[in-house]
């Protein structure tokens, strides 16, 4: 049997699982093959025997209680550290501030085994054993107790706590999770950065300058952040900034959707290939958004030199734009809702249909139709094939 056909049994043994749990573990065991290595293949079929049987094993675990141990260790790391790396494989993170002076840790439900820490060079390594290497028992009991795609999830058993004292600043924090979702909230961080196979993302009012993170399956939640640059990513979870101030911002997402509530940036990027983007209080002077087929909604939004685009999705947008916009849609509606009167604008319309200005349908000679101000300096191009035009000013 190769992988494909045990990873193909095993789906259609999970059949009695709902949707979201029948991919998040077919996911898990992808990855899991992977970490083996090909080499390892039909080791890895051999020590997991048979779909049926594993099958068997995870949908129990879905329908009864949680019966494994509450067993708890907390310790004092010895030694200042000056950055956190933690590899994980199947928990749950807490990085939380405390009034003492070192930094602590506590464990929940997960063995001495099956965990190193260490200090080496200034830095905290905190390691789970590899993947390959944990008991079949260890991850398909993890698969009751954990959420994916969802954000932090405090029910979780298998935990790892971490407490940094408030008056330590800390050059880095570097995660590389394959299971398991990290909060980190309150604690002095110069950089973040890392991956997450499977889960989701927080960080809440930490002072860092820069934030490099990619989910392959989950979420990503920036909130209360005021750092120099953003750069996240997700295959397929949602892009969440709430109350951030940053020179640069990069969000992009193959599958999920992208949120920006009251958010500053001198420039932004955001593209999400099936998802949408919605800003609400978002101002930006140099923005950047694009979707394949998800709608975009932006209200009371502040725009300077921005391009705006989908290929069959809808663009809305209500409030200003300054000196340069560009809003592009091949099948969707475009409609605008401006702050300013039209004298305020130059407007180029390039449609094959007529548009709505105002309320009064204007029709367009060719494909292409000017209106407003051609003294104004703030220029707005507007481009459709087939979508409808609707442009309301004040």
């Amino acid at each position: 049997m190769t992988r494909e056909q045990f990873l193909t049994e095993l789906e259609k043994n999970l059949s009695s699982l709902n949707k979201e749990d029948r991919e998040n573990t077919i996911q898990f065991y992808k990855e899991y093959f992977e970490d083996a290595g090909s080499e390892n293949e039909q080791n890895v079929i051999e020590e997991l025997g048979s779909p049926e049987k594993l099958a068997e094993e995870i949908s129990a675990f879905h329908k009864a209680p949680y019966t494994g141990g509450k067993a708890q260790v907390c310790k004092t790391v010895d030694g200042v550290a000056e950055e956190i790396q933690l590899e994980l494989t199947s928990t749950n993170v807490d990085i939380s501030e405390s009034d003492g002076d070192f930094i602590e840790y506590k464990t929940e439900n997960i063995s001495e085994e099956d965990i190193a820490v260490r200090m080496e060079n200034g830095k905290l390594y905190i390691e789970e054993r590899p993947l390959f290497s944990l008991h079949k028992r260890a991850f398909t009991e993890f698969f009751k107790n954990i959420s994916f795609n969802k954000v932090y999830d405090e029910t979780v058993k298998r935990r790892l706590e971490i407490y940094v004292p408030k008056k330590l600043c800390l050059e880095k924090a570097e995660l590389n999770i394959k299971l398991g979702s990290v909060k980190i909230k309150n604690v002095n961080f110069r950089r973040i950065e890392g991956y997450i196979a499977c889960g989701s993302l927080q960080v809440l009012n930490v002072p860092c300058r820069k934030i490099i993170f990619n989910a392959a399956a989950g979420a990503v939640m920036l909130s209360s952040l005021n750092p120099e640059d953003i750069k996240v990513q997700s295959s397929a979870g949602s892009i969440s900034l709430k109350n951030v101030k940053a020179e640069k911002i990069s969000a992009s997402t193959g599958a999920g959707s992208i949120l920006f509530k009251d958010v500053f940036s001198e420039q932004i990027y955001a593209n999400s290939g099936a998802g949408s983007i919605s800003s609400y209080n978002l101002k930006t002077n140099k923005g950047k958004f694009s979707t394949g087929a998800g709608k975009i909604n932006f209200e009371d939004t502040d725009l300077k030199n921005g391009i705006i685009s989908t290929g069959a999705g809808s663009i809305e947008f209500c409030g200003s734009l300054e000196e340069r916009a560009e809003f592009r849609s091949s099948l969707g509606k475009i409609e605008l809702n401006l702050t300013d009167g039209l004298d305020n604008y130059f407007m180029k319309v390039y449609s094959r249909t007529s548009f709505t200005l105002n309320g009064q349908t204007v029709e367009i000679p060719g494909d292409l139709k000017c209106i407003g101000n051609q003294d104004s300096e703030n220029r707005i191009n507007v481009y459709t094939n087939f979508g409808k035009i609707k442009i309301t000013t004040k």
